[in-house]
């Protein structure tokens, strides 16, 4: 943490907002993946949007999902770190253990919007 951040206040998030920014984004996504040596590279069908991203790791590939989808949404700076903790796509187990394992070199994921998030906010 920088001494700026330390310094400026937080901004007050505001439910009703959370909610309009967390419904902007798709119900559904389709991840067409394979592995590029050390990397998981996926391309990402997400409503309208198409896009590349990249992990090292499963878990660093699937925040990178995330994270793509809430900035290609447009989602305001003061809520991407809370849109950001609910995950809204995560693979089924299935799924998961496929970008796990080595020796799959390519796979799908269909994951749908974990909706239980707005429950929680």
């Amino acid at each position: 943490m920088n001494i700026f951040t330390f310094l400026m206040p937080k901004p007050r998030l505001h439910r009703e907002a959370f909610d309009a920014y967390f419904s902007r984004l798709p119900s559904e996504i389709e991840v067409d993946w394979f592995r590029d040596g050390q990397f998981i590279i996926g391309e990402v069908e997400a409503g309208e949007l198409k896009f590349r991203t990249q992990g090292k790791n499963v878990d660093d590939f699937i925040e990178m999902v995330n994270d793509a989808i809430i900035r290609l949404n447009n989602i305001p700076e003061e809520y991407i770190n809370t849109v950001r903790s609910f995950q809204a796509y995560t693979p089924s187990v299935e799924e998961r253990a496929k970008l796990a394992d080595a020796a799959v070199e390519s796979a799908k994921i269909f994951a749908k919007k974990d909706k239980r998030a707005l429950q929680l906010a």
